[in-house]
């Protein structure tokens, strides 16, 4: 399998090179599942796991799943001067009904690994890690892209005021939220692997309906984005601990998933459309974590086919999550103006046609720089790019 880094390995601290490599035959991947217990006896603490797990070979296409959602919610999308007439063709509205909130299955695959991999767990290396791995990387490519953004493109005036600040709440670029945030996480989840299983269990189950407040604030860092999403990092340690288990409900429900997930972003269209702020108690980000937990178990079902075909677009995907996780706005950005600089004739009615394509070779372009990059600064990558 080689090396994996993808952005949820590195923020668990735990590279997937130490996993067992099982990816032959579907069959000898069912048979090291069934081999390594996926749960643990309740009234012992959440890091009793002692023993090396197998490669989850599904859980690692989920992971190019979910950097695929959040690369193509941020540049499935026309340049800012296109916005309002692109978005009249409607191609605004559905990137948003289908990709918004994608950070669920982030957050949820974060939370999966950290326990799955527990067995191997070291405070003292799991925190020197995080600052190695995430904590750098975040910090070069953040003021890289300030950079670039005040002298190159005019942007803003960079200065200590604005370096700060954004370093501090993840405001370098859209997606940059997410690692201030997330940070927090990092500092307890060591002490979560402390809790017994049967208590974090039912915690985290009526836990599970917070998100429904929909206190989610947009990319801004507030305790509302810990009350939407924390509950669906800690459903991950617990999918982590009952894997067969999820398995079976995915299996056995995934009907009824697919229709909630359809009825949801029925739901959520007419909201958009009618600029409609609630629907029944639920504002649109409750409504977007019911679609958004439909898809994820829907998605685990599908990808439980696919496990034992060696996919090379979502081993690339998967292996380079956190690179193209850094990298996709400012590499969509420099498409864009290239893109512009060409062709400057171009109409909002072009780029709604263009909008699908130039997403594609957005994503090749972010993977292919994230090779590069790998290959030229060696073991120096990860603290780059986290590769």
């Amino acid at each position: 399998m080689g090396t994996v880094s993808s952005i949820h390995a590195k923020l668990i601290d735990v590279p997937l090179r130490n996993y067992q490599p099982v990816l032959a035959t579907t069959a000898s991947t069912e048979n090291t599942q069934r081999a390594t217990p996926s749960h643990s006896h309740p009234h012992h603490h959440m890091s009793t796991e002692t023993k090396k797990r197998g490669f989850l070979v599904d859980m690692h296409y989920f992971r190019a799943f979910a950097i695929l959602n959040v690369m193509l919610v941020h540049i499935l999308q026309p340049p800012h001067a296109f916005h309002i007439q692109a978005d009249s063709s409607g191609l605004l509205t559905v990137k948003g009904i289908l990709f918004h909130n994608s950070t669920i299955y982030f957050i949820f695959i974060s939370g999966f690994l950290f326990q799955y991999l527990s067995y191997k767990f070291n405070i003292r290396n799991y925190y020197k890690a995080k600052v190695i791995n995430v904590i750098t990387p975040y910090v070069i490519n953040s003021l890289f892209i300030m950079c670039v953004m005040s002298y190159a493109w005019g942007y803003y005036q960079l200065n200590y005021y604005t370096v700060i600040r954004n370093l501090l709440l993840g405001e370098t670029q859209t997606q940059y939220w997410y690692i201030p945030f997330v940070s927090i996480i990092f500092l307890i989840s060591p002490f979560l692997l402390k809790i017994k299983i049967n208590t974090f269990t039912a915690s985290t189950l009526l836990l599970l309906l917070s998100p429904l407040l929909g206190t989610r604030t947009g990319v801004t860092i507030s305790p509302g984005m810990y009350i939407y999403f924390f509950p669906i990092y800690c459903f991950g340690m617990i999918c982590a601990i009952h894997y067969e288990k999820l398995l079976r409900f995915c299996k056995k429900y995934n009907k009824m998933m697919a229709l909630i997930a359809i009825l949801s972003t029925a739901i959520l269209y007419e909201m958009t459309c009618t600029h409609t702020e609630h629907f029944m108690l639920l504002n649109q980000e409750g409504i977007y974590y019911i679609q958004k937990m439909s898809i994820l178990f829907l998605a685990i079902h599908l990808l439980q086919a696919l496990k034992g075909r060696n996919i090379r677009v979502l081993h690339l995907l998967a292996n380079y999550s956190f690179s193209a996780y850094f990298l996709h706005i400012f590499v969509g950005k420099l498409f864009t103006k290239s893109l512009l600089a060409i062709y400057p004739g171009l109409t909002a009615l072009d780029w709604s046609l263009l909008a699908i394509p130039s997403a594609l070779v957005t994503i090749a372009l972010t993977l292919g720089l994230a090779v590069l990059i790998k290959k030229l600064a060696g073991p120096y990558s990860r603290m780059l790019i986290g590769a």
